[in-house]
């Protein structure tokens, strides 16, 4: 509990930390007028009656448009949050976050002016005209149910986290996680990471992790790899890491093989495994990611040509730009492999050769498709202060 407390207001300092970089203020100053406006359109026709003045009226529509728009908001980004599209980095949160807290304020306001009006000189239903004990007491009843009922429809807006549910396009990360010889030091740090990310992931990612195997050998002619069109006669081992109690169980038992790195093969394995699969190949996903976690260390293929991974098409279809790699030998950032990689492709390298660096790096490369699980609670906390302070406020006895 108190782990996930630490993340909850750290994450709130994210979100201050990023609200420089916001481009969204003008959200602030369209919510204040949306209440307006909404109230506006509620108070036509709002006049006196026998039971309540249009006093009365006008502040109960003050109060319901604050209510109807901070219940849109809510769904509203809700329903981003749950797409994983505009909430990719912390920039709006705050200012999202600011835009409910507005609507709050407002109907806290008004819903704490509605109840003052129940004091002697501004008595609810007062009209110029004498009525019996009976109907003013009646008056009163009614404009009493009107003022609970206002404040219990406060809660109006948590039905707007009901978005969070909606299905949505689920996303596809690859990793193929180097266990060459050569990674051993590495290999612990990088199952670690992979725990991590994991971890962080949403519901709706597919996570498929792919190993060097040593019950094949690996090829050395790139243009042999390249004209297969079988995963299995590749090296490379390949599994769905369907849960994440399985993905941590599964990622214990990893260990470094005794064979160099067939990194090519693998990769061309890995995308032949996913596009002739009939799970992943028809899923629609909404992005397709492969994350090489290697010291690329490339000892088989020797032959390179000008033909690489990103000059096939269907491959470059595949995955278009969403391939990252992360070295983990910063003396190896000069080889042939991820020469082609960067110059022929464009496929960012990050470093990954200190903790600090791979945790940075993977965040960073995940981020499109990784939840901030803490978003959501700030706004359901929001919500549930604002309906609670408000079911506190009392009306005054007359």
């Amino acid at each position: 509990m108190e782990e996930y407390l630490n993340g909850l207001f750290k994450s709130f300092w994210s979100y201050i930390r990023a609200t420089p970089d916001s481009k969204q203020w003008w959200l602030m100053v369209v919510t204040v007028m949306s209440v307006w406006i909404v109230a506006f359109i509620l108070s036509k026709g709002a006049k006196s009656s026998i039971f309540v003045t249009r006093e009365f009226k006008i502040l109960q529509r003050l109060i319901v448009a604050a209510i109807i728009v901070q219940t849109l908001l809510v769904g509203y980004f809700s329903y981003q949050w749950r797409k994983g599209e505009i909430y990719l980095t912390d920039n709006e949160k705050l200012v999202h976050l600011g835009c409910l807290l507005l609507c709050i304020v407002l109907q806290l306001a008004w819903t704490t002016k509605l109840g003052k009006t129940f004091s002697q000189e501004k008595k609810l239903g007062a009209i110029n005209t004498s009525f019996t004990k009976s109907m003013d007491e009646e008056k009163t009843r009614v404009a009493r149910l009107g003022f609970n009922r206002l404040r219990l429809a406060s809660a109006l807006p948590l039905a707007g986290l009901l978005f969070t549910l909606l299905p949505t396009k689920s996303n596809l990360v690859a990793f193929l996680l180097d266990n060459s010889s050569s990674m051993e030091e590495h290999l612990e740090n990088g199952k670690q990471v992979l725990r991590n990310s994991v971890h962080e992931m949403g519901d709706n990612v597919d996570i498929v992790l792919s190993l060097f195997t040593e019950t094949k050998t690996p090829k050395e002619d790139i243009g042999q790899i390249l004209a297969s069109t079988d995963y299995t006669s590749l090296n490379g081992n390949h599994i769905l890491l369907d849960k994440k109690e399985g993905a941590n169980m599964y990622l214990d038992t990893i260990s470094a093989t005794t064979i160099k790195t067939p990194l090519i093969e693998s990769i061309w394995s890995t995308y032949l495994f996913l596009s002739t699969t009939e799970s992943y190949n028809s899923q629609p996903y909404n992005s397709r990611n492969l994350v090489l976690v290697t010291d690329g260390k490339e000892s088989y293929v020797k032959n390179y040509t000008d033909d690489f991974l990103c000059t096939i098409p269907a491959f470059s279809d595949y995955f278009g730009q969403n391939i990252s790699i992360i070295n983990l030998d910063p003396d190896e950032i000069t080889n042939t492999f991820f020469s082609y990689a960067e110059s022929t492709c464009g496929y960012v390298i990050y470093q990954g050769e200190s903790q600090d660096n791979y945790v940075r790096s993977i965040n960073e490369i995940l981020n499109d498709v990784s939840n901030d699980k803490y978003f959501p609670v700030w706004i359901l906390i929001l919500s549930i202060l604002g309906s609670v302070v408000t079911l506190l406020i009392q009306s005054k006895r007359a």
